[in-house]
This record gives C-alpha cells, sequence and structure tokens, in this order.
C-alpha cells in the first residue's frame, strides 16, 4: 500500500516539477518555522526560571521619552533601590547589578576583567548561588571585598588555597 502511494507522488513530482517544488519549499519554510518559533518561546519562557524564587523576583526599568517614542532602560542608582525597598513594604530585599571592566593585578600578573559586575551583599539574598568555597552570609560584606567564579579562581590563583590572597 505504502509503495503505491510512494510512486504515485512521485509521479505527481515528474509530472509538474514547478508546482511539486513550490509546494515542498513552502512545507519545509514552514515545518522550518514552527520548529523556530517553539525553540524560542521555550527558551523565554524558561529565561531565569532556574531561581528558586522567580516568582518573587522583578526587574525594574526606567521609562524615558525619545523623539517621539519612550525607550525603557534596564538600570537605576543604587539610592534607588534603597529607597524603594524603606518606602514599599511589599519588597523585600532589593540590589543593583552593574557591570564594566576593571583592571586587576596579583603577584606580577594584571589582566583586564570585561565582565566584572559590581553589587551589594543583598544579591545573594535573592538569588540562590552556590558557594564552592567562602561564606555566602559574609559574601561582599566589606567595601573591598569581592566574590569570584571557579574560572577566575583558576586563572589567577591555580590551585592554592585563595584565604588572604588579595588583588590590587
Amino acid at each position: 500500500m505504502f509503495k503505491i502511494h510512494l510512486l504515485t507522488a512521485i509521479r505527481q513530482i515528474r509530472r509538474s516539477t514547478a508546482l511539486s517544488a513550490i509546494t515542498i519549499v513552502g512545507l519545509a519554510v514552514g515545518f522550518t518555522s514552527v520548529i523556530l518559533l517553539s525553540i524560542w518561546i521555550n527558551y523565554e519562557y524558561q529565561y531565569d526560571r532556574f531561581y528558586p524564587k522567580t516568582n518573587r523576583i522583578y526587574k525594574v526599568f526606567i521609562e524615558e521619552p525619545r523623539k517621539g517614542d519612550v525607550e525603557k532602560y534596564p538600570w537605576v542608582s543604587f539610592p534607588l533601590a534603597e529607597a524603594m525597598q524603606g518606602e514599599v513594604p511589599e519588597i523585600e530585599n532589593s540590589t543593583i547589578v552593574s557591570s564594566g571592566s576593571i583592571k586587576v593585578k596579583y603577584n606580577d600578573h594584571a589582566f583586564y576583567e570585561n565582565r566584572a559586575c559590581f553589587t551589594n551583599p543583598q544579591l545573594f539574598k535573592i538569588f540562590d548561588f552556590k558557594f564552592t568555597r567562602g561564606n555566602k552570609k559574609l559574601a561582599l560584606s566589606h567595601k573591598q571585598s569581592i566574590v569570584i567564579s571557579e574560572r577566575v579562581a583558576k586563572k589567577y590563583f591555580g590551585n592554592e588555597n585563595l584565604s588572604g590572597k588579595c588583588f590590587r
């Protein structure tokens, strides 16, 4: 039965090649669009969903009118976050994360870190980051303290013990 249907389809494609090509290309574009759209929707739905408190985490935007349109920016100042937390009782914790680049020196080595983030200790009360070393409750408690990833720790210190090490 399947063989008969396959032979009929092949004959039809040979008879009207242009129409068959348009149909096959349209079908391929349609399937590709559905697959790509499904992947994108799944990504958007899963974005930042790996945090346990996702339903209680919000991002604040500033709206700024420009040339007849309104632009939204996902950053605010440190004092605004503190003021909002003090004024709005529903806000349990607030933090600001800003990024930039810094020059880091350790011993005789100097590096530029282009993916540095500047924040406050409240970040670890909002997001559940896993610490392999150190105390999460004491992280960023001093102005000159830092938290680094395992990759950065290996880059600067190798397999040394990190306790008491200093960057300049």
